[in-house]
């Protein structure tokens, strides 16, 4: 029965593959559309930490505007596990079995690949979003997910063999000869799954690189199968007294943003310009000049910080109180009839700072905004290359080495300032970037969301720089994109948004909380002494911990 069955079903048509459809980056421009104050009295803090009856708000499939993680120099977090290899040589496909029909299946299909010979793509091949390959030495070699449409009227040759652990039926599909692609199936029920080979132009170094990569395929447990209530990764919950599940710091008014100062003073922002303060263990209201959003936050020291948001605003800190650099402009009020906003600031020093956002023009066209403080004015570095997009993140990791990321119409965009001029890049496989991070060994992380095709779905998307190209990382299915990013001195991954996973070696694994309904993380940040927290929308703060 199973060797029927793969006649009828286990086949991939070439012509078929070649209708198949491809994924294509969504149009979706950052519009950036500031939103007034509001007028109703709030109650900001308890001092007790004590939960909001505020029903939490609920993420959105919807892509949104968060901050950038600002990652904070310290002492290294000798909580966390060491010797955790980063291993950028080997990456992981991490997919669905093709013929599971489960939105989160018990088992994964793993296999490894080498970033450099294969490009990680999207894939629809039913109607979930999946993962395919291509190689990036041999034209149109591909290694694709494949569900079976039969294959009358063509030469196809059969077999069963084993290629690495696993045993394949084999299906060799030609015409006059000539190999059009081959089929490679295995397992049962939910995990049946098959791949198709698309020869490209050399069949054979096509056929011994996809079945290199078909060698290492196995079906492994799902981590985020069904509800999670273990893992060895928790974000904790607890107030300064320790009492777990109170760690709500503002509760009638939802934050967009954590940073750390270096002395290791706390700050958070949101909404109608709130800013809370942290010393010690005691969150209090500092008077803020602002009364709109506030969407990010960055301090290079005690003395200097800088707080962004809607209508282009920018607050600064001297130590003492928070004043007003640039005043905040309404609808249509900035150069020539535009809307402005900031949605991230990076401070590198007291005299290099740099701050993003977009533009919206009278003709409905969206443009990248740049600030950048050089320790005496604001000044602005809009020359960008020609683009329908706008910017969500940025990160100096040098004085004139900067990167800025967002989304565009025709999908994220990563830009690069040098000390002169921005270059661009768009990345295929995420619609909108959201946040930026430099790991400890100098590798950079983007991350964000990609939408399907027809609206109908999300997930998140992760790219590293591999010192001269953007490589993407595949990730479990999860639903919802990701807003916050930070990266660990011992090589791991935390992300947070409408999804949380933390990645160690090669390695994705779920991170539980202490508290449910909490809405979505916007910010991760760590602090001098190297620990890891996250703020969610609805105003709680968790601190991360790790099992050794």
């Amino acid at each position: 029965m199973k060797y029927v069955r793969f006649l009828i079903v286990g086949i991939t048509l070439m012509l078929a593959s070649c209708a198949a459809p491809t994924a294509t980056s969504t149009p979706r421009p950052t519009t950036p559309t500031p939103i007034p104050a509001t007028a109703t009295k709030r109650i900001l803090m308890l001092p007790t930490w004590t939960p909001s009856i505020t029903p939490t708000p609920r993420a959105t499939s919807t892509p949104r505007n968060t901050p950038t993680p600002l990652i904070t120099p310290g002492a290294n977090a000798a909580s966390y596990p060491t010797n955790i290899p980063t291993n950028l040589t080997t990456e992981i496909l991490l997919d669905r079995p093709t013929y599971s029909q489960l939105a989160k299946p018990a088992n994964l299909v793993s296999m490894e690949y080498d970033p450099s010979v294969w490009m990680l793509n999207s894939y629809y091949p039913t109607s979930y979003m999946g993962y395919s390959l291509s190689n990036r030495k041999i034209y149109e070699c591909k290694l694709e997910p494949s569900v079976g449409k039969g294959a009358e009227g063509y030469e196809v040759e059969t077999y069963s063999r084993p290629i690495g652990s696993t045993t394949f039926e084999v299906a060799r599909v030609s015409q006059a000869g000539e190999l059009l692609f081959t089929n490679y199936c295995t397992g049962a029920g939910e995990d049946y799954t098959c791949y198709q080979m698309t020869p490209g132009a050399d069949h054979a170094a096509c056929t011994e690189a996809a079945e290199a990569v078909l060698a290492t395929f196995k079906l492994i447990p799902n981590l985020f199968y069904g509800s999670v209530i273990s893992s060895p990764n928790r974000w904790i919950c607890q107030d300064e007294a320790g009492t777990v599940g109170l760690c709500l710091i503002s509760y009638s008014v939802p934050l967009n943003a954590l940073a750390y100062s270096p002395d290791g003073q706390a700050w958070a922002a949101g909404n109608d310009g709130i800013l809370l303060h942290r010393e010690g263990q005691v969150w209090t209201e500092l008077s803020s000049p602002a009364t709109h959003r506030l969407y990010d936050l960055s301090f290079s020291s005690p003395t200097s910080g800088w707080a962004v948001g809607d209508g282009a605003q920018v607050l600064r800190w001297d130590g003492n109180e928070w004043s007003e650099m640039q005043p905040y402009h309404g609808l249509g009020e900035g150069p020539s009839g535009s809307t402005q906003v900031l949605y991230a600031a990076d401070a590198f020093s007291n005299n290099d700072v740099w701050m993003v956002g977009a533009m919206k023009g009278i003709d409905g066209k969206n443009s990248p905004y740049a600030l950048h403080w050089n320790g005496t004015d604001l000044i602005e570095e809009n020359a960008f290359p020609e683009c329908n997009c706008g910017l969500n993140a940025v990160l100096a990791v040098g004085r004139d080495d900067v990167f800025a990321a967002g989304g565009s119409d025709l999908g994220a965009i990563i830009f690069h300032w040098n000390g002169s001029e921005w270059s661009s890049t768009v990345l295929p496989g995420a619609d909108h970037l959201y946040a930026l991070s430099e790991a400890p060994d100098g590798t950079l992380w983007a991350a964000g969301i990609e939408v399907a095709r027809d609206q109908s779905d999300t997930r998140g998307a992760i790219f590293h720089w591999d010192g001269s190209q953007w490589q993407r990382i595949a990730l479990p299915p999860l639903t919802g994109g990701i807003y916050a990013l930070s990266t660990l001195p011992t090589g791991q991954i935390v992300l947070g948004g409408d999804l949380t996973a933390l990645r160690a070696g090669l390695e994705w694994q779920p991170i539980i909380t202490d508290i449910a309904g909490y809405g979505w993380i916007v910010d991760i940040e760590r602090d001098p002494q190297g620990n890891v927290w996250a703020l969610t929308r609805s105003g709680n703060i968790f601190k991360l911990g790790i099992e050794l």
